[in-house]
């Protein structure tokens, strides 16, 4: 283990109630090419935050799966998202966006 995971570890200790602690530890993994490591602090981190919290941190997980991970892994956590709170257009717009950037135009219509 280096030091930078043993300073995100510790800081999801002290401030597990932080959305940006837990992205900020998931992009580090997925930077450093260890999908699975990222992937698995997105139920410890359900454990840690406030139920309100819930949605914002599963669209931050979504989003590093567009960005560094597997984009189908990320559109598989956006339909379930908006299949659960199909009212909010601010999660089918950022997932509509990441769609576009993958040059998938059938799958925006």
């Amino acid at each position: 283990m280096n030091a930078a995971e043993d300073i995100y570890k510790r800081a999801t200790k002290k401030f597990g109630q932080r959305v940006e602690v837990w992205s900020a530890f998931a992009e580090f993994y997925f930077n450093r090419e260890d999908p699975e490591s990222a992937r698995a602090l997105l139920p410890r981190s359900m454990k840690s935050l406030p139920e309100s919290e819930h949605v914002k941190v599963i669209e931050r997980f979504a989003l590093l799966e567009f960005r560094l991970g597997e984009a189908e892994r990320g559109k598989t956590i956006y339909e379930g998202l908006v299949d659960k709170y199909p009212k909010k257009l601010n999660l089918w717009n950022s997932y509509i966006d990441q769609v576009g950037k993958q040059g998938d135009i059938q799958g925006v219509r």
